[in-house]
């Protein structure tokens, strides 16, 4: 991964100064949620100086690593989750003897991951809004049968909701119930 990451721009010096602090431990092969996925274990210390709760759960695409094995060019997917190297998957083969030395960047792209929930209320948002909510933040939690979008986590381990009217509450988690509030969402974005 730190040749990879070396290619690319600044923008992704925070990924590169995780590397090299030791942040990955290990890894484990998986076939999700990616195909031929490979999951990184982590160092707990360094994640915890890394880890941005606001951060967006993105895959860069577009990745070309040699593969000793074929002889040939294959494409490699990065993923990003809350600032964090996630880990990698290569869609078209299991696994890959890659030439570090022989890797191209010239086409890659970013590809932010699709929320359904966060779909589900973006029309309630206003422009600030839709700018401070984090999509990869957002999913429902359902109390007594009615259904809730979580927005953000507070302090003490309870979180702010709305619901589809865009009432706000404060989701508590002991016990599992919803307060509702009488102020606007934008209060707690602030």
């Amino acid at each position: 991964m730190t040749s990879v990451f070396n290619l690319l721009s600044d923008d992704f010096e925070y990924i590169r100064t995780q590397i090299a602090d030791g942040i990955i431990t290990g890894f484990q092969k998986r076939d999700t949620p990616f195909k031929n996925y490979t999951k990184f274990t982590y160092n707990s210390d360094v994640l915890n100086l890394y880890e941005n709760p606001s951060g967006s759960f993105f895959s860069i695409k577009g990745i070309f690593v040699y593969d000793l094995q074929t002889m040939q060019f294959v494409e490699i997917h990065v993923h990003i989750v809350y600032g964090l190297l996630l880990g990698y998957s290569i869609p078209a083969f299991n696994t890959i003897l890659p030439d570090c030395d022989r890797i191209t960047i010239e086409s890659f792209q970013i590809e932010y991951a699709e929320n359904e929930d966060f779909l589900e209320i973006k029309p309630l948002l206003n422009d600030l809004e839709l700018q401070i909510v984090n999509p990869s933040n957002v999913y429902i939690v359902e109390i007594r049968d009615k259904v809730y979008y979580h927005i953000l986590d507070l302090e003490d381990g309870d979180s702010i909701g709305i619901d589809k009217q865009k009432i706000v509450y404060k989701i508590t988690h002991d016990p599992f119930d919803a307060i509702k509030l009488t102020e606007d969402l934008s209060v707690f974005l602030k």
